[in-house]
């Protein structure tokens, strides 16, 4: 039977994020979304809880059969850290093992759209601002600023075009019912994005 370490290091080779290990199928592992059975035989209750028990210290075997579920984590050096979840399954152990990344990838590494990193990039830039906040609503590919309403919005629209080279929506444009409500485009590209808004905020 293949050990615990083995299983960690096939599934960082292939590249995955999670190692799961259950009775009755043999382990699988997630890459890129997508489970993946591994060439192996199935494990018996004995094996799972073998596996699973080889790198548990005596009080987490104790925490786990006192409550029949575990988190912690560990390293195994010159590979990686793990993140892992142990449980009961129909009576036997199972567990979920996550790889813990050495580096955060950026946004574009994960594939994700422009649109998220550039939204990150906002909440990151008004959190340090106290008088702008952004509205929880469901913008898609735009996020709703609150800024003080000290002057009708399209004056300031114009102004921050005019003057800063930064082109944002008037609130009215969007229904809203009052000043105060500056509407900003998500897709633009990231470093443009990240500059604007800098300049919107001191201008502001």
């Amino acid at each position: 039977m293949a050990t615990l370490p083995e299983l960690l290091k096939t599934m960082v080779d292939m590249e995955g994020s999670d190692l799961h290990i259950a009775t009755n199928t043999p382990p699988q592992v997630r890459v890129h979304g997508h489970l993946r059975r591994l060439q192996l035989p199935e494990f018996t209750p004995a094996e799972t809880k073998t596996l699973v028990y080889s790198v548990l210290t005596d009080s987490q075997k104790k925490r786990f059969e006192e409550t029949m579920e575990l988190d912690f984590s560990f390293g195994i050096r010159g590979m990686a850290r793990f993140r892992c979840n142990v449980f009961n399954q129909r009576g036997a152990v199972g567990a979920v093992y996550r790889l813990i990344p050495e580096t955060i990838r950026s946004f574009g590494e994960l594939g994700l759209p422009p649109v998220l990193a550039n939204l990150a990039e906002l909440d990151a830039q008004l959190a340090k601002e106290k008088k702008f906040d952004r509205l929880n609503v469901e913008g898609g590919w735009y996020a709703v600023l609150r800024v003080p309403a000290t002057r009708p919005d399209e004056e300031v629209a114009i102004e921050l075009l005019e003057k800063q080279d930064v082109y944002v929506h008037p609130g009215h444009f969007y229904d809203f019912p009052a000043d105060g409500y500056l509407v900003v485009s998500l897709i633009t590209p990231e470093h443009e994005f990240k500059e604007g808004i800098d300049r919107l905020l001191s201008a502001m």
